[in-house]
């Protein structure tokens, strides 16, 4: 690889990274104060800002910026850091559904908003 491509792919990767910085902290404030806590104790579905595209914005930005790091890494690291954090985003979301069903199990709206689809709507 020429020196110029590499550098392509820094600034590429790095792009990447502020994107997905700039994407997850526009979904932070939507969320409020009690964003470690346990989403089944969010009164609402959240529908503004990047949920109502995504359903997992903050997830889907911490997979951006696996893959952006990852392009500033080794091609092994490259596969390592994607792949490890998609399987991890993936498992957190599977998690975080069946709690969901477990707590809120009565109500109709969100177990068809479960199964609705992990992360684009």
């Amino acid at each position: 690889m020429t020196r110029d491509a590499y550098r392509l792919f820094l600034a590429f990767g790095a792009l990447l990274v502020f994107v997905a910085a700039l994407f997850r902290t526009g979904a932070l404030p939507i969320c409020g104060p009690k964003l470690c806590a346990i989403r089944a104790s969010i009164p609402k579905l959240l529908a503004d800002g990047p949920y109502r595209y995504v359903r997992n914005p903050l997830y889907l930005g911490n997979i951006f910026m696996a893959v952006g790091i990852g392009l500033m890494a080794s091609r092994t690291g490259f596969f390592i850091l994607s792949l490890g954090m998609t399987l991890f985003v993936f498992r957190l979301i599977l998690r975080e559904q069946s709690e969901l069903l477990r707590i809120r199990a009565n109500n109709i709206d969100t177990t068809a908003l479960l199964f609705r689809g992990s992360c684009f709507r």
